[in-house]
């Protein structure tokens, strides 16, 4: 393999493997021909695996954050269809993994979540899960019809169900913020306890 240099360590991590490639310069389209070349060269084609692309780094004092970007974005790749993830694509979740499971972090998300389960716990609304879809659906509804098969006017309603319990009305972007940042603290927390920390 071409992968196969001196600059170059793959070791493995829990239940895969970290790759550091080195070289002295790649741009964009290089890095996206060398991410199928590494896709294709150690994996094998129809199993599903979780891969996350870090930020290009320049000094070797900076290894651990790529490898905090790179375990950040497999994380959050576990939710999607891609072929991988980069760190750069992530938005929001690069500020909020770093502190999702401190305890601030905690208390703002279950002071807005923790009313939707326990209504959940009564009902068949499934009040949580709708507003995680939709915030994985970054608040478009029509998305997220298609996503869940639901008829939007369904979904209305249950967002209006929701903002009666949180006192958060996803039609205000100031409260569409607090709901979006409660439900990736969760979403980060949740992943963070499940495949580890680096």
């Amino acid at each position: 393999s071409k992968l196969n240099l001196p600059s170059n360590s793959l070791f493995r991590y829990n239940n895969g493997f970290l790759l550091l490639y080195s070289n002295d310069f790649i741009d964009s389209h290089d890095q996206d021909i060398l991410f199928k070349e590494i896709v294709q060269t150690l994996l094998e084609p129809n199993i599903k695996f979780a891969i996350g692309v870090s930020d290009l780094h320049y000094r070797i004092e900076e290894i651990k954050q790529a490898m905090h970007e790179a375990f950040y974005a497999a994380l959050l790749h576990h939710l999607g269809n891609s072929e991988l993830l980069k760190y750069r694509e992530i938005g929001t979740f690069k500020t909020i993994f770093p502190f999702a499971q401190t305890e601030p972090m905690q208390r703002f998300s279950k002071h807005y979540l923790n009313p939707l389960r326990d209504f959940d716990a009564e009902n068949t609304l499934l009040l949580f899960e709708t507003l995680t879809q939709f915030i994985m659906c970054n608040g478009n509804l029509h998305e997220l019809s298609k996503k869940l098969s639901l008829h939007e006017n369904t979904l209305r309603y249950r967002l209006d169900r929701v903002a009666q319990l949180t006192g958060l009305n996803f039609k205000k972007p100031e409260h569409y913020e607090q709901l979006s940042l409660a439900v990736k603290i969760h979403i980060c927390s949740e992943l963070l306890s499940e495949f580890g920390v680096v």
